[in-house]
């Protein structure tokens, strides 16, 4: 049986995203026959095994190795993980297991640079430098040494670990040249529970009152709900938008925008959303919307796991018109799309949608075929392919 440490400084498990797609990754792993010693800090319910989040039992080969949670104490100083990554580095000496999983930058360039022999396994996200240097178009000199850090470390750690695993397809690319690699990558997106998604009866939608355009996930600025909002004003009258998720402060901004465009009496905030309950408020709504942004972690570098939440929920769903949406799904085959950043084509998207519901139901039923290939189970069988293979070619003296 493989054995897998996989290791976060994000306390698993948590309704944070990122903690969310690990606690899933690790599950399908384990049902896959992989054992998993989860090494992370102690979350806030020590006593979960995250069953709240996963709706159904987490697989009896996932194990959790919990760790003191500094950053918890009012007296810890500052925000760093370094006493997680020495606490881990010497809990993962004494495990007697096959290889390292991580998706934490600081963390595999801290194990990789004390000399850790346990094969790591990095798996990628964004590309971290050029996301810092979208978000510091002019970076000042103290900014410009972060920048020049960030790049060694993220350079580093590609180079010295293992094997690398990219979650957004298109990020292959762009690893590869930007930092010549020529090791084998393994291409995981992020996945869905389709178990999960499939219990809830499309027969809510009879409960509603007017028709519902849902946006459900985070409420950072290249997700686009500004654009979403705007667009109400040109989306049929008789519709409400529903926005779900998102810190309070985030929420309050997007309530004065809603009542600067006069749409406020049509756009409802019902904040977070536990996790289990995620599908029940998917179903529920006629149109569902990711109006992402041209920024580049959106245009290029993200997996969304929201899209394919409402894939699997066969819902009419409207994306931005962006490469890293077209690599998962087709206009008018799976999805509507829209032009980024337009509001009236937003609208007009939506609009299309809601005077249609045999067009809303022809999309969802495409949509629900085509997820069934980005499953938490088909995303373990990829990544747990490459290691198992690697290391495999790693004793023959490759």
């Amino acid at each position: 049986m493989l054995q897998i440490a996989y290791m976060d400084p994000h306390p698993v498990p948590d309704t944070c995203t990122e903690s969310l797609q690990m606690l899933y990754t690790a599950d399908a792993m384990g049902q896959l026959g992989v054992c998993v010693e989860f090494i992370t800090p102690e979350p806030e319910y020590i006593d979960s095994r995250g069953e709240h989040i996963l709706g159904h039992a987490l697989s009896d080969n996932v194990q959790f190795h919990y760790l003191t949670n500094w950053r918890k104490n009012w007296w810890y100083p500052g925000s760093s993980n370094k006493p997680y990554y020495y606490a881990a580095m010497r809990l993962l000496a004494s495990l007697n297991v096959d290889a390292v999983f991580c998706r934490n930058l600081k963390m595999a360039d801290y194990l990789l640079r004390k000399g850790s022999t346990i094969p790591l396994y990095f798996e990628s996200h964004e590309p971290f430098t050029e996301t810092y240097r979208e978000d510091h178009p002019h970076m000042t000199a103290r900014e410009q040494k972060k920048f020049s850090e960030l790049k060694e470390r993220e350079s580093f750690v590609y180079r010295h670990s293992s094997g690398l695993v990219v979650v957004p397809p298109l990020l292959e690319a762009f690893v590869r040249s930007e930092y010549g690699l020529q090791k084998k990558i393994a291409v995981a997106p992020n996945g869905v529970d389709l178990e999960q998604a499939f219990i809830h009866d499309k027969a809510m939608e009879a409960n509603k009152e007017r028709p519902v355009v849902l946006y459900l996930g985070s409420l950072h600025a290249w997700k686009g709900v500004e654009t979403l909002i705007h667009s109400m004003v040109e989306v049929a009258p008789e519709a409400m938008l529903r926005v779900a998720g998102g810190a309070e402060a985030r929420i309050q901004e997007l309530k004065r925008l809603a009542v600067s465009c006069s749409v406020a009496e049509r756009v409802e905030f019902v904040g977070q959303v536990e996790p289990g309950r995620r599908f029940e408020v998917i179903q529920i709504a006629d149109v569902c919307v990711l109006p992402l942004t041209n920024a580049g972690i959106a245009s290029r570098y993200t997996s969304p796991i929201k899209l394919f939440e409402y894939m699997a929920s066969g819902k009419a769903i409207v994306v931005s018109d962006l490469p890293s949406t077209r690599v998962f799904v087709t206009d008018e085959k799976e999805v509507l799309m829209a032009k980024v950043g337009d509001a009236s084509s937003l609208a007009m998207t939506i609009n299309r949608l809601l005077a249609s519901r045999a067009l809303r139901n022809e999309l969802g039923d495409r949509a629900r075929r085509c997820v069934e290939q980005y499953s938490w189970k088909k995303r373990a069988e990829t990544i747990v392919s490459y290691i198992e293979q690697d290391l495999v070619e790693m004793k023959g003296g490759r």
